[in-house]
């Protein structure tokens, strides 16, 4: 039961931050960790994202929080429950909105679009982290992220 209540907060922390991000004339520039100044204005994103004491890009960091906080502790239908697209991204986001997938459906040309390093479930399946986060959908995940495992959003500045 402390669980699931903790889930409640946990999306509900979630929807308030992207109504947040769906009133920014309403949001405060310190309520918004994820777009310092030093944001690109276009182009390719190279800001770096702390988890234990190191920094990694965006297209790495979902992997190593999965390596840290998913791996063998949920089974593969809580992890889809959890990250289903609706859940993690508010509808104003466009492009990838898929964060794993089961190993097994990784083939063919969706192989590049996915970490190799595998993250093994509670029962024993195996699903790949995807690298392809796109520079207006990582906010979002990241503070999903961040929400659901409770570490705070910092940058390398």
């Amino acid at each position: 039961m402390a669980e699931a209540a903790a889930q409640t907060l946990r999306l509900f922390q979630h929807q308030l931050a992207t109504a947040k991000s769906l009133l920014p004339s309403q949001t405060s520039a310190q309520d918004m960790p994820t777009q310092p100044s030093n944001a690109p204005a276009s182009g390719r994103d190279f800001r770096e994202w702390l988890l234990d004491g190191a920094y990694y890009p965006k297209g790495r960091f979902p992997l190593v929080v999965f390596k840290k906080y998913v791996e063998q502790q949920y089974t593969l239908a809580e992890l889809t429950a959890l990250f289903a697209a609706d859940k993690v991204y508010s509808k104003a986001v466009r492009g990838n909105k898929i964060v794993f997938k089961p190993a097994a459906e990784v083939t063919g040309k969706a192989d590049a679009s996915f970490h190799g390093d595998l993250v093994r479930t509670k029962d024993g399946k195996f699903i790949r982290v995807t690298n392809q986060i796109g520079m207006n959908n990582f906010p979002e995940l990241l503070q999903y992220l961040a929400d659901l495992f409770h570490f705070p959003i910092q940058t390398k500045s």
